[in-house]
């Protein structure tokens, strides 16, 4: 299990933590990433596909978005046109996502110290960076540069599954 602390942002400090390790979804098992407003469901690859209330209900669903690519390579990047369904409209949400390893970099947090991929996502008119750690099998540090707010979110804890 995993659990990050928000350090910085306009909405103060959080947490987000994974709360369930094999929730079906569409016949796929995911990851159920708890975040302050809501439930982000992850493949095994941690790739989001759905998103759902706090109470489980899903209202967001699509094919696997593809925030981390693999195998992780310095240099490699990626486009993706995504299409989503909004589940209490029935719109279609289309977005378009463009991501790059950008490298390898030392990070401390209070999990450790790690040596993770950076990953750098552009989506619309924000943009994400995301270390992901082989010796963790997950992100370590997340940063989010949102149109009125850059939120960070680091590893406090984790613990491998046997």
């Amino acid at each position: 299990m995993y659990s990050w602390k928000n350090q910085k942002g306009k909405s103060g400090t959080g947490s987000n933590s994974i709360v369930e390790a094999d929730k079906l979804v569409e016949r796929v098992s995911c990851y159920v990433m708890q975040k302050p407003n809501r439930l982000v469901y992850y493949n095994k690859e941690l790739q989001p596909i759905a998103e759902a209330d706090l109470k489980g209900k899903i209202y967001a669903l699509g094919p696997p978005t593809l925030w981390i690519f693999w195998p992780l390579e310095v240099g490699k990047d990626i486009e993706q046109t995504a299409k989503w369904k909004n589940l209490r409209t029935g719109d279609k949400i289309e977005f378009n996502l463009k991501g790059k390893v950008e490298k390898i970099e030392n990070i401390s947090t209070p999990a450790g110290e790690f040596l993770p991929y950076k990953i750098v996502t552009i989506l619309g008119n924000n943009w994400y960076e995301r270390w992901y750690s082989h010796k963790v099998k997950n992100y370590v540090k997340m940063v989010d540069h949102l149109k009125d707010d850059t939120v960070e979110n680091v590893l406090i804890n984790y613990q491998l599954s046997d």
